[in-house]
């Protein structure tokens, strides 16, 4: 604290002197010279609080600029996964419509006399021996590249791969 002005100090007032000036607000009122005289180390105390209080202002926005990069990356990663989902939520719905197809064929299959299943009549084509027709009906071993196989006759022997669009 710096010592007081001799008008403050007579007249026992607080003498709050201002920096840039270096005169007390009393005298500065008053409109007269003030003969306060602030210490060279008051001054470097108060050169020191400053560069503290400056240091602690750079490191807050570094702060501030390293919270906000993270905030920014995490509404990214957000994103892609909120279009992973709508993705996955997408194939889904083909997958649950694929089943739904392969049902309605079955049903139509199993509604018209004369069309046996692979696995209902017990007989295999020759052409496709060793074939597990049960992963036909599983909505998890689904392969739309056998389709085609199904629907093409299958070979020399005449017979040809059950298929609920052929007439009997």
């Amino acid at each position: 604290m710096p010592s007081p002005c001799s008008h403050c100090r007579d007249n026992g007032l607080q003498c709050l002197v201002n920096p840039a000036s270096g005169r007390c607000s009393k005298c500065v009122d008053r409109n007269v010279k003030c003969d306060l005289i602030v210490t060279q180390p008051e001054w470097n105390r108060l050169d020191r609080d400053k560069k503290r209080l400056q240091e602690q202002l750079r490191r807050a926005q570094e702060e501030t600029v390293a919270a906000h990069s993270r905030e920014l990356r995490l509404y990214q990663q957000l994103a892609q996964i909120d279009s992973r989902e709508k993705e996955m939520f997408q194939r889904e719905l083909a997958s649950i419509d694929e089943v739904r197809v392969i049902e309605e064929e079955e049903q139509n299959c199993q509604s018209q006399p004369g069309i046996l299943l692979p696995a209902a009549s017990g007989v295999a084509s020759p052409s496709f021996s060793g074939f597990e027709w049960n992963v036909l009906y599983s909505p998890y071993a689904l392969d739309l590249s056998l389709e085609q196989a199904f629907a093409a006759p299958s070979g020399d022997t005449g017979q040809s791969a059950p298929n609920c669009s052929s007439s009997s």
